[in-house]
């Protein structure tokens, strides 16, 4: 992956979790990866991270599990049996009501020489994603 072909946000992304991977995996080389190894690894980051958390970084190892075959490095592709688990959470995400995105707009507009209140205006605002302030 070129850091050029991809947006900043998703390139940093990457960096993060390559640094997890790195972690995650030691010094366990690509010749003595198979699935039940991956799987392991993969059990083990789940025990403290959510279902969908667990599942973004099983699709970067995939990703490179795959390119690693195609490119020889591995004798088979054994992405696809490895299976992401993890915590099955409630949903945070709620809806503001109508009197708290007032008190909360409010509130932003009152006090708008901090940086992180701006942004979050300009969220509250537009609705612009997390992903796409800054």
């Amino acid at each position: 992956m070129k850091k050029n072909d991809i947006q900043k946000a998703t390139f940093q992304r990457y960096l993060e979790a390559s640094g997890i991977i790195k972690k995650l995996f030691g010094n366990i080389q690509l010749k003595d990866m198979n699935d039940i190894v991956v799987q392991r690894k993969i059990d083990e980051y789940a025990k403290k991270r959510s279902h969908s958390t667990t599942r973004s970084l099983l699709i970067k190892v995939k990703m490179a599990l795959r390119d690693a075959y195609a490119r020889g490095y591995l004798t088979n592709d054994f992405a696809e049996l490895v299976k992401p688990r993890g915590k099955e959470l409630s949903k945070r995400n709620k809806a503001l009501s109508i009197t708290d995105f007032q008190k909360l707009r409010t509130y932003l507009l009152a006090h708008t020489e901090e940086e992180f209140h701006v942004l979050v205006l300009v969220a509250l605002e537009t609705g612009i994603r997390r992903g796409e302030l800054g």
